[in-house]
């Protein structure tokens, strides 16, 4: 029978609760109603949480509907805002070494325990509010390893206080080595909670009967109060394990809707349907079909489902026992206010030596602060070191991604730097970054001019390179962690930032481009052993060579201000290594199509694509399409994103120098013509029957600029002139016709001609091939 038919009574007299015809039923007696009848007066415990009744988190509260509950701690939430390691160097110690003083903040959150959310979607109207504490402290416990190899422990005090919550703790001496340790490599730290909050407890008072045992029961009985105030049927007894040579085993299954509390059967009374009811004087002398009834137990109920909850044995004749009885009303006695603590110990791990954090562990010493590396920092003086280190776990890098030479990772910044094998030209949608001003040189002993020149570089990366390794690096096992970027170098070296080796150079220098990641070299050109504007056309023939570049340089960069050595990377200045910027543009349609269009003024040759598919991989396709100047192609449809295009300068028909000014911005400054020192060497070529030479040359296309005549005899077989040309043909060069005039020792005299360009050769050398007739 469902307990729902039993009908509510005010107070239960030894009567048994008629049910059905077998049934056998326990009743509470009058006596034990009387010993528990009197009401306790509350007074200043409501409202506070009553110890007694704590079920996981949850405590009721004293005199009102509601539930407290402890807040669970834990440490703040990457990224954890109010981290901090600010560490001073603040004298020396006993050993002369430096002693530091440090400030560790840690935040900590406090949070509702999953057992309260669960009670608050059961019970929507019960008001369910977190425990007030009344004090809160933390120790920060930091492990470590004795020289012996025991293991020791470190603890540090401090206070956790705040909105939102923070631990602030202050180190001394090795304590601060140790906690930098703990905290960023060998994650032996926790930190401990230890807090403490008001709770009452009731104090029942004394119901001793005289032999003591009624009230020693009754206060442990009654330790929480029951919030129903009707008699209520409290459970069955059913059979467990029937055995029928012998008593069976019963048990107990509370109600899940009674309120937590405590029941005892020893003042109970018992009968069998239809017959008289046993006396409950004594429960050891009760029968029930002959058999003795040991019922002496305090039986607890609870909302949760708990079973068995205590065993009773009756004879095999009883084939269910139904418990009612009284809520009965809380015994006589006084609310106690008194404190509770807790302590919940909270692993760091590694929660601290994340990339995002290490910014956060500074060192203050010698006036300026920095970032702390490792402990050398700390226990030297004016100790810094980069936060730049080689990365070898990829092995050697430029197997894999040849357009990289070296990679270094920032173990502060987590910025991974590629080092790329070389720089080239910069392509923009205005030309080449390459430039040539001629400028006036007034001073006496010069050619009248002097050369400065200008080159825009950037790094020769292959896109599908650093994709590659932007992918590696993500899926490294040891290196992912640390790695939040990945980039190309952007700071040149202090000293020396580059070095290019060519004859006549002056005043070279290196500064950051327009771009991050892009350079600025730039020098003069001044006379030297040779003019100036020898020099200058040499160099313009170096831009110009193919397939292999001759003019070579290296830039050096600075990875930081305490990487020990420059780190440094191969400069070509050639037409044939260009890097594009701004003047290639892909546009790609919605089916993968995409469209090429070349700003620039110069035609383009583009070599390969790289795009990156929708799983993250990236494909590099050959390729070998020609854009002309300021026009556009259509390409076929590619898979994926295209990120990024290689293309390179499309070489003229006769080389890049006999169309220099189309890819090199050159601009005359003060100056018209320049002064140029030639000559001519014809010690070889006057002996024997060669007596006298005539030389007059002109500029090839300029026939008004010619050379004024050179008589050469054995006497006099070399002559030098100052020869005064046109700056703008000198710039390209000066390719002339000469003629030679032979006179012989018998009378005989004929003429030759040649090409010489004096730009490449100041000094023409004759010799007796280059002087005889033609036939």
């Amino acid at each position: 029978m469902p307990f729902e038919s039993l009908a509510p009574l005010r107070r239960l007299s030894p009567s048994a609760v008629s049910l059905a015809q077998s049934s056998t039923h326990f009743v509470v007696s009058d006596a034990l109603l009387q010993v528990m009848g009197t009401t306790v007066a509350v007074g200043q415990a409501t409202g506070v949480p009553d110890v007694q009744s704590r079920n996981g988190s949850l405590f009721a509260s004293v005199g009102e509907d509601r539930q407290w509950y402890l807040p669970e701690f834990t440490l703040a939430a990457a990224p954890d805002t109010a981290f901090g390691f600010t560490a001073a160097q603040q004298g020396v110690d006993a050993n002369g070494d430096p002693f530091n003083v440090a400030t560790v903040t840690l935040g900590v959150e406090q949070r509702e325990p999953a057992d309260v959310t669960a009670f608050r979607e059961a019970n929507p109207d019960t008001q369910v509010d977190p425990i007030a504490f009344t004090s809160l402290a933390a120790t920060l416990s930091l492990t470590y390893t004795n020289p012996d190899g025991t293991a020791a422990n470190k603890e540090v005090r401090g206070a956790l206080a705040g909105t939102p919550l923070t631990f602030t703790g202050t180190l001394l001496g090795p304590d601060v080595l140790l906690a930098f340790s703990a905290l960023t490599a060998t994650a032996g730290a926790s930190l401990s909670v230890t807090y403490s909050y008001t709770v009452a407890t009731f104090q029942p008072a004394s119901t001793d009967d005289g032999g003591g045992g009624r009230g020693r029961w009754h206060e442990r009985a009654w330790e929480v109060p029951w919030k129903e105030r009707r008699p209520v049927p409290l459970g069955v007894i059913e059979p467990d394990s029937p055995d029928p040579v012998g008593p069976e085993v019963l048990r107990l299954t509370p109600l899940d809707r009674l309120g937590v509390g405590r029941v005892s059967l020893r003042d109970a009374a018992i009968a069998r349907a239809g017959e008289p009811e046993v006396p409950p004087a004594d429960v050891a002398a009760m029968t029930v079909a002959a058999q003795p009834l040991a019922l002496a137990r305090h039986l607890p109920l609870t909302r949760r489902a708990v079973s068995p909850v205590d065993r009773l044995r009756l004879s095999p004749a009883v084939a269910e026992v139904v418990v009612a009885g009284p809520v009965i009303p809380e015994p006589s006695g006084t609310w106690v206010r008194t404190v509770a603590t807790g302590t919940v110990t909270l692993p760091i791990a590694d929660s601290y030596g994340a990339v995002s954090y290490r910014p956060r562990y500074l060192l203050t010493a010698g006036g300026t602060s920095r970032v702390i590396m490792t402990t050398e920092d700390l226990s030297e003086f004016e100790h810094r070191q980069s936060e730049f280190v080689e990365l070898s776990a990829l092995g050697q890098i430029s197997d894999r991604y040849p357009t990289l030479r070296a990679i270094y990772l920032g173990r502060v910044s987590g910025t991974v730097i590629a080092i790329p094998s070389r720089y080239g030209l910069v392509r923009t949608a205005d030309g080449i970054a390459a430039a040539c001003d001629a400028v006036l040189d007034p001073s006496p002993a010069s050619s009248g001019c002097r050369f400065h020149l200008t080159f825009g570089l950037a790094p020769d990366v292959a896109p599908a390179d650093l994709a590659g390794l932007a992918q590696e690096l993500s899926q490294h096992p040891e290196v992912s962690a640390l790695v939040k970027r990945v980039s190309v170098p952007s700071r040149l070296a202090p000293l020396n930032p580059v070095g290019l080796a060519n004859a006549g150079i002056s005043g070279l220098a290196a500064a950051n481009g327009a771009e991050p990641g892009a350079f600025l070299v730039d020098f003069d050109v001044v006379d030297d052993a040779v003019p100036a504007i020898a020099s200058v056309n040499l160099l313009m023939r170096q831009l110009s060579a193919t397939p292999v570049p001759t003019l070579l340089g290296q830039l050096s960069f600075a990875l930081d201000d305490a990487f020990p050595t420059p780190v440094t990377s191969t400069v070509v200045l050639a037409f044939s290594t260009t890097v594009g910027e701004d003047d290639l543009v892909v546009v790609t349609g919605e089916a993968g199509e995409y469209r090429l269009s070349n700003a620039g003024p110069v035609p383009l040759r583009v070599t390969s694509i790289t795009a990156q598919a929708d799983g993250g991989g990236s494909t590099t396709s050959a390729v070998d399409v020609v854009i002309p100047a300021e026009s556009a192609v259509d390409g076929p449809a590619v898979a994926g994103t295209i990120l990024g295009v290689q293309a390179s300068l499309v070489e003229p028909q006769g080389g890049f120098d006999k169309a220099i000014s189309d890819y090199m911005r050159i601009t005359v400054i003060d100056v018209q013509q320049l002064r140029m020192t030639v000559g001519v060497n014809a010690a070889g070529a006057l002996a024997g029957s060669i007596v006298k030479l005539d030389v007059t040359a002109s500029l090839q296309g300029m026939p008004g600029v010619a050379l004024p005549t050179m008589t050469l005899t054995p006497a006099t077989s070399i002559q030098q002139i100052v020869w005064q040309v046109p700056l703008t043909g000198g710039l390209l060069g000066l390719p002339a016709d000469v003629t030679v005039h032979v006179t012989q020792a018998d009378g005989a005299e004929f003429d030759v001609t040649l090409s010489h360009d004096f730009a490449e050769g100041p000094i023409l050398t004759l010799g007796v091939e280059d002087l005889k007739p033609s036939s």
